[in-house]
């Protein structure tokens, strides 16, 4: 079953516990149903086990952030887990015989439980939506910034899709438990309707949940991964994002499409000061200094995020994420620098533009000298 199509289920991401539940309440609905001494005694275990899990379901999707998201899930987890305790207490305290355990309150809880959101949507994902559930896996566990993208693309057929397979299940095991006890039609009538359901709405969700992860799978992450100002993206397809990122600009992530494809340290932090200038005088005021220069990504940073001036420069490869080359001052002095002759629109306030007489290279000035960097490997000239 889908590992990633449902966060805010469980902290990790890990669909075996509304599997589990899944069983279980299975096992309670045949339990009501059975007149046998042996079932009296199966049917506290499992309400308990129902309760205890469903109540820890809750627990795990409210720490791991549930709210908004999947409130409906969680409320219905709460009442799921509610029933189970119910049923179990009334298991054990009643003198009704085996079999007249209330009917409408062994079908409430099974709904309530078999037919909550996140399962439901879970099946429905692992029945219709292999493409997903594939571009779901490719995501880094840490990669948090897009995983809530997968619930919001196509879920409602998704959600319907495994509801009525949830609820085609219960309506055999119906079919099964009254064999040569009750009428048969109800619960055929129950299974036909369903398996139409099913039916119908498999295509539906199966097109697009293609759709969506293909454009998950191929489209840039845009201005998800801007925390840092910085970020470089190409037009092909699948798109390619180099991104400055992490909560110091300390690191470069590498994305093919959403996915995260590498991540590299820069070893200083990229933001600038209010002290940092170029190398005319010119204050620079974007809060990531960075340039390209074709396959290469140069950044400015410094060790701490209150330095006086820019101590550090390294090129990193666009399609890579590597550190090619880094450059720091004699004795880690600070130093002004200019992006001259980079691609792109010239922009004075993140010290990209080209001075008169100057071409393709990185200017220093270090301790009064003036140098040039070769952006393609770092050679100082």
């Amino acid at each position: 079953m889908l590992r990633e199509a449902a966060p805010g289920w469980a902290f990790d991401h890990w669909t075996g516990l509304q599997g589990l539940c899944f069983v279980l309440v299975l096992a309670l609905y045949i339990s009501v149903h059975i007149n046998s001494p042996l079932a009296r005694i199966v049917v506290v275990p499992f309400a308990g086990a129902v309760a205890v899990l469903y109540a820890l379901a809750a627990l795990i999707s409210l720490f791991a952030g549930a709210i908004p998201s999947s409130t409906v899930g969680l409320l219905l987890c709460v009442i799921a887990a509610a029933l189970g305790a119910k049923i179990g207490y009334q298991a054990m305290t009643s003198t009704l015989t085996i079999g007249k355990v209330p009917t409408p309150m062994a079908l409430a809880a099974a709904i309530a439980a078999g037919v909550t959101v996140l399962p439901a949507l879970s099946v429905g994902r692992w029945a219709t939506a292999q493409s997903l559930t594939d571009q779901a896996a490719a995501l880094a566990r840490d990669n948090s910034e897009f995983m809530d993208a997968f619930l919001h693309v196509a879920t409602f057929l998704q959600w319907l899709t495994g509801a009525a397979i949830v609820g085609f299940a219960f309506s055999i095991v119906d079919i099964a438990v009254a064999v040569g006890r009750k009428s048969l039609i109800k619960p055929i009538i129950t299974s036909v309707v369903l398996l139409g359901l099913i039916i119908i709405t498999t295509g539906g969700a199966s097109s697009t949940s293609k759709t969506a992860s293909t454009e998950l799978a191929t489209l840039g992450p845009g201005e998800e991964v801007q925390n840092c100002t910085a970020w470089w993206t190409t037009d092909a397809v699948p798109a390619t994002t180099f991104a400055v990122a992490g909560g110091g600009c300390d690191v470069v992530r590498i994305y093919e499409g959403k996915v995260r494809i590498s991540e590299t340290p820069l070893g200083f932090n990229a933001q600038s000061t209010s002290t940092w200038t170029t190398t005319t005088g010119s204050p620079i005021t974007v809060p990531t200094p960075t340039a390209s220069y074709g396959q290469t990504i140069v950044v400015a940073g410094a060790q701490g995020s209150r330095s006086p001036g820019a101590f550090n420069l390294a090129g990193v490869g666009f399609q890579t994420g590597a550190i090619n080359w880094t450059y720091t001052c004699a004795n880690y002095d600070p130093f002004a620098f200019t992006f001259s002759g980079s691609q792109g629109m010239d922009n004075i306030d993140g010290a990209v533009f080209t001075p008169p007489g100057e071409g393709r290279s990185v200017i220093v000035n270090c301790l009064g000298n003036v140098l040039h960097i070769n952006p393609d490997n770092g050679a100082v000239f």
